[in-house]
């Protein structure tokens, strides 16, 4: 029955919903930009911030807050060949997602393009998907864990397999192989991908992305292709938020 408020500048609160009152607070000093929670049964949850590092929160009993000593620096995310480079200038974290599968693993995305699968417990990068893009907005696992798809600034939707993250299985966009409708039209955002099973069928829940001139918070639902996963084989408007 608590609520986690998180605010400008780092400052973060904790409210006890019964009693209706803040019980604990604290400031992290650094913008948060995204916040993750895995297991819902779980007392730590991820923020990721705008200097592109991923600190974990412990919220305890009854009424506390606190950093956990567990944290990833945006550094040990790149590749060693280019870590003093970026590490002057990182990008901000705009995604986590641990796998559903195999909650070892964190998704990790900033909006410089860096998309990484972590290794929490031998706290290193085990995967890196490639290419990176700038302008990433949001990424999810899909196809029970072992696939990652993400969205981009300029509409595009790319996808990967877990095993193989140096080679794109598909690039495609929201109603992208409609008549009438190019690679070349100008698109709104991704704003969220999510996805999950209907019945033995792959589903994108994805906001955004739509042609320039439509409603840009719709939600459309994609049904991927049964047999590659790759591409969706329909599509349908659901709603604007």
């Amino acid at each position: 029955h608590r609520l986690l408020a998180i605010y400008g500048g780092g400052h973060i609160c904790i409210f006890d919903m019964i009693r209706r009152r803040k019980v604990a607070a604290m400031d992290l000093e650094e913008d948060i930009t995204t916040v993750h929670k895995g297991d819902p049964t779980s007392h730590y949850v991820y923020l990721g911030t705008s200097r592109g590092n991923v600190f974990v929160l412990h919220v305890g009993k009854p009424d506390s807050v606190c950093l956990s000593k567990y944290n990833i620096p945006y550094g040990h995310l790149c590749p060693v060949s280019t870590r003093a480079k970026e590490s002057s200038n990182p990008g901000a974290v705009v995604c986590m997602m641990t796998n559903p599968q195999d909650p070892a693993y964190l998704l990790i995305g900033c909006d410089n393009g860096l998309l990484v699968q972590w290794h929490l417990k031998n706290r290193s990068v085990q995967r890196q998907f490639l290419p990176r893009v700038v302008g990433l907005r949001t990424a999810a696992w899909y196809g029970e864990g072992q696939r990652v798809v993400a969205g981009y600034h300029d509409g595009t939707i790319l996808s990967w397999k877990r095993n193989n993250p140096r080679t794109q299985s598909s690039r495609f966009k929201v109603f992208g192989a409609r008549r009438g409708v190019g690679e070349l039209d100008e698109r709104n955002p991704i704003h969220r991908i999510t996805s999950t099973k209907i019945r033995g069928r792959q589903i994108l829940f994805v906001q955004g992305g739509r042609v320039v001139g439509n409603e840009s918070s719709c939600i459309v639902k994609m049904v991927m292709d049964e047999n590659t996963l790759d591409y969706p084989v329909s599509e349908t408007v659901l709603g604007v938020e």
